[in-house]
């Protein structure tokens, strides 16, 4: 009786032994994959990342570029600008282009002594002291760029509306043009157009969301 229960233990213990491997070995195995998976990951994100930097500063030099070829006596930093505008969901090339029209990328009109590039704020027949008692005047350019895409997405690109709808009718929530001009949105659309014609910034930009989509 004695030897067949120290069989059966010698048994179980062999059996619970080769059982154990097994679960170990999975274990070890797979932690050893999901690492693997995880780092192949990493580096996978890592390139991913350098080449969307790559992209980034790709569209920032033809960004600047073109804004000097038009205006070469402007102020404004084209990765400023095209962070503020991918921030907030703006098409850069829309914001170059009505900056453009409005004053030359801040060198003439108004802006030149307001700093206002899009003109926020400043309507026909208003003289500097009546912008300044608005309090909208800004030391640098730049300080503008916020300002503009807020306006443009808190109070024109509403209910689904896009820049693609401004090209037709540039008003806002309340209908209201953002331009007393009424060849204001050819305008745009003519500035938007010669963009896409002389730089590359259409197919940086759509390589640029492609990689954003990836990492997201």
């Amino acid at each position: 009786m004695k030897e067949k229960v120290e069989k059966w233990f010698k048994t179980t213990i062999v059996a619970l032994t080769w059982f154990a491997t097994i679960v170990l070995t999975f274990i070890v195995v797979n932690h050893n994959s999901k690492d693997d998976t995880d780092y192949n990951y990493q580096i996978y994100r890592a390139r991913t990342e350098l080449a969307m930097q790559g992209i980034k500063d790709d569209i920032v030099t033809s960004i600047d570029s073109y804004i000097d070829s038009v205006a070469p006596d402007n102020s404004l930093n084209g990765i400023k600008l095209f962070e503020l505008c991918d921030k907030y969901g703006v098409d850069v090339r829309f914001a170059m282009a009505q900056a453009q029209v409005e004053s030359h990328f801040g060198t003439k009109g108004m802006a030149a002594k307001t700093n206002i590039v899009w003109n926020v704020q400043t309507y026909d027949g208003d003289t500097l002291e009546d912008i300044k008692k608005r309090k909208c005047t800004f030391k640098h350019p730049d300080e503008s760029i916020e300002p503009y895409l807020l306006l443009l997405v808190n109070d024109y690109f509403v209910d689904g509306k896009t820049e693609e709808d401004m090209f037709i009718n540039f008003v806002n929530h309340d209908n209201k043009r953002y331009a007393s001009n009424t060849n204001y949105e050819d305008m745009m659309l003519n500035v938007y157009n010669r963009i896409n014609e002389n730089t590359n910034l259409k197919k940086l930009i759509r390589e640029y969301k492609r990689y954003k989509m990836i990492l997201s």
